[in-house]
């Protein structure tokens, strides 16, 4: 797997999500900064709100991640991968991911999910099997999961 520049069709989807939503598209420079150390301070507040006629009460809990310096913590949402679908496989197929974080006792962690998998697998799928009916000359048969 391979992190890229936001270039290509598949960026050209992540950068209209991103638009969409407000993240950011982040450089293998990025990430590579974000590998090599991170601090993060979390400031939290805790709200009560009690109503002395009823009883009632209502807690509100409010978490701020911000930097070194005090000011908002802001990462990058999305980087952007060439991978091949199938091992082995000489297809790369550009993908984007989607980068989470959570601060932890230990540090920090980070995770992705990769966006769209299932339509870049299908894609792949069937430009696979159109080689093998292509190269072979014999009729292809896709069967269906057993129930």
């Amino acid at each position: 797997m391979d992190v890229v520049a936001d270039e290509g069709p598949t960026s050209a989807e992540a950068l209209q999500f991103a638009s969409l939503s407000g993240a950011t598209v982040a450089s293998p420079s990025k990430l590579f900064e974000l590998a090599r150390g991170l601090q993060v301070h979390e400031k939290s507040v805790l709200q009560e709100d009690r109503r002395l006629s009823s009883g009632e009460a209502q807690l509100v809990f409010k978490s701020e991640h911000v930097d070194a310096d005090g000011k908002p913590l802001k990462l990058p949402s999305l980087f952007i991968v060439r991978l091949p679908i199938f091992e082995k496989s000489p297809d790369v197929y550009q993908l984007t991911a989607r980068l989470f974080y959570r601060k932890a006792p230990a540090g920090i962690v980070f995770w992705f999910k990769l966006w769209r998998l299932d339509l870049a697998f299908g894609q792949a799928f069937a430009e696979a099997c159109a080689k093998v009916a292509s190269e072979t000359a014999l009729p292809l048969y896709v069967g269906e999961p057993e129930q």
